[in-house]
């Protein structure tokens, strides 16, 4: 660091910790960087972002700091010329985008609904995939043309998890004799979710695929599912409830702005782009319907011998949408539909018409009511721009750093293998009961013998991680020293009186390396870029000290006065 850096620092430091004449206003100047001013209000913006709980810790330096380093990246990537760079326009139009839709939303009342109900809850999460666990196998190959003789074994009665371990090509179902385990909702890497999501929705013992997915072509075979209780997605669900809330909002709204602009489907168009949408489904997966066993599999049917007509091309110029004072193609449309969007007509043509609303009308409203021009919006456009400025500053920073070799990787995950470590588990059922006495009455059928079929039925199956391990309480003390296969309680928690069975015991573990070799590339290349990026931000404070200009006069003030504290 040059002196004249260091003589900054320490006028920086010494300057908030002097007194000062009284309180400041948003509009007074506290620093200059280049010509560009750094205000009192931009600086209580700044310290408001962080936890009220937190900012007496932090040295009100860090706050000046962070605005100061703010400008020096922004005009550093605007030397660069990346404001003109696509991929800053497009960023930047993405996040005004979401800022003229957040207003528009605003003035319409369409506003985030209050917490949900426990009853709403319960229905939610009584039809969602969090409320069950499954557990599968996997077959992996490389290449499609591997697949047609696997399928023809399974077909025969093949056992899948033998027939995996002769022919995939994955080290990791290798070395889990093809079992994956347990998965809850969201519980795998983005690259692998179609799998695990698609298991969600088999029955045990049935097979599908194959399915492409990074690395290869996946068989997946469904072998049991459990049932996971409310409380352990409790959050998750209370965030589900109401973002499916805003939805119906939003989609109220949307019929509205329909209505307003005259909005209408051309149902020639529809049908036409409805059709080639469901052609352009996936094949028919192989799999065993229910839970039929591979040699209760239908045989396929003979292929009719009378020819199939052939579907006429689409006409992409095709009208599909008229509004007020314009119109749309089939071609035009078809950058609407997205992956996801429904194969069914019916959920089709809504899921269009939200995505015209979205797309289409909401900006013509923006515009109209001229909500860009609003000095809120043009605060906040402001921002977007810089915000987006100094990500793709950073990014090309990152990117300069060099790709991790294997060697790096590995030595890595032995570093932080707790990052990684999967955590200690109980494997328990659970039945809630109506009080203590009957919670007594249970644990006494159970343990003599009576009847216990019946009630066993009654349990779900579920797991405690860690949290529930921790502590000295009634459960987390038979959770850590119940005798496996005992019967335990009755217990007491918010949601009310409950028995358990401990079924079985996992310790922490640490992963094997090529079980999230993926995640650890991505995690160690990223640490690497951020380094690099402070090591750059640390030479352009160097860089351009001579052009920071510091308010002395103010910077005491705003320090020294008893309202401003530490920020």
């Amino acid at each position: 660091m040059t002196s004249r850096v260091c003589e900054f620092a320490a006028g920086v430091a010494l300057l908030l910790a002097g007194c000062g004449q009284g309180e400041l206003k948003d509009e007074e100047v506290l620093a200059q960087v280049e010509g560009r001013v750094i205000t009192v209000g931009a600086y209580r913006q700044q310290a408001a972002r962080v936890p009220a709980e937190l900012r007496e810790q932090m040295d009100p330096q860090r706050y000046v700091q962070a605005l100061i380093d703010e400008e020096l990246l922004v005009q550093e990537a605007r030397r660069r010329g990346l404001e003109r760079s696509a991929e800053v326009e497009k960023a930047f139009q993405q996040e005004a985008r979401v800022l003229a839709l957040r207003e528009l939303y605003r003035r319409q009342h369409v506003e985030a609904p209050p917490p949900p109900a426990e009853e709403e809850l319960q229905a939610f999460f009584a039809k969602s995939p969090y409320n069950r666990r499954v557990r599968f196998s996997l077959l992996m190959v490389k290449t499609p043309g591997q697949l047609p003789p696997l399928l023809a074994e399974l077909k025969a009665g093949a056992d899948f998890d033998s027939l995996s371990m002769r022919h995939s090509q994955d080290a990791r179902i290798l070395e889990r004799q093809a079992d994956m385990g347990y998965h809850r909702w969201g519980e795998t890497m983005p690259s692998h979710a179609a799998l695990t999501e698609r298991a969600f929705f088999m029955k045990p013992g049935q097979i599908v695929g194959p399915m492409k997915v990074a690395d290869g072509y996946f068989l997946i075979k469904l072998t049991d599912a459990h049932p996971v209780s409310l409380d352990q997605e409790r959050e998750t669900i209370v965030q589900q409830v109401m973002q499916e809330k805003l939805s119906q909002r939003l989609t109220q709204y949307y019929a509205s702005l329909g209505q307003q602009y005259a909005l209408q489907l051309d149902e020639a168009g529809f049908q036409a782009l409805a059709a080639d949408w469901a052609a352009q489904a996936l094949p028919e997966e192989f799999a065993a319907p229910g839970m039929m066993s591979h040699h209760q599999m239908p045989a396929k049917k003979p292929a009719s011998s009378r020819p199939v007509a052939a579907r006429p091309p689409l006409d992409s110029q095709q009208i599909l949408v008229t509004y007020q004072d314009g119109r749309l193609s089939i071609e035009q449309c078809r950058p609407l539909l997205q992956a996801d969007a429904p194969r069914n007509p019916e959920a089709l043509r809504n899921y269009l018409l939200n995505q015209l609303c979205r797309q289409v009308l909401a900006p013509l409203e923006i515009g109209r009511l001229e909500l860009l021009k609003t000095p809120a919006l043009q605060e906040g456009l402001e921002k977007a721009e810089r915000r987006v400025l100094i990500r793709q500053l950073q990014s090309q920073i990152a990117a300069q750093a060099s790709q991790p070799n294997p060697n790096a990787v590995r030595i890595y995950f032995e570093e932080h293998k707790d990052h990684y470590t999967l955590p200690a588990q109980v494997e328990v059922r659970r039945m809630n009961v109506a009080d203590a006495q009957e919670g007594q009455q249970i644990l006494q059928r159970l343990q003599s013998g009576q009847d216990t079929l019946s009630l066993v039925k009654q349990f779900i199956a579920l797991s405690y991680g860690p949290g529930a391990l921790q502590g000295e309480s009634k459960v987390a003390r038979a959770l850590q020293e119940g005798a496996v296969g005992s019967f335990q309680g009755p217990f007491y928690s918010d949601t009310g009186f409950f028995v358990l069975q401990i079924l079985g015991r996992h310790p922490a573990q640490v992963p094997q390396f090529e079980a999230v070799q993926e995640q650890v590339d991505a995690d160690l290349a990223q640490e690497q870029g951020n380094v690099l990026f402070q090591e750059f931000l640390k030479e352009l404070r160097t860089r351009s000290a001579q052009q920071i200009q510091l308010n002395q006069e103010n910077l005491q003030r705003l320090t020294s006065s008893p309202k401003e504290g530490r920020a």
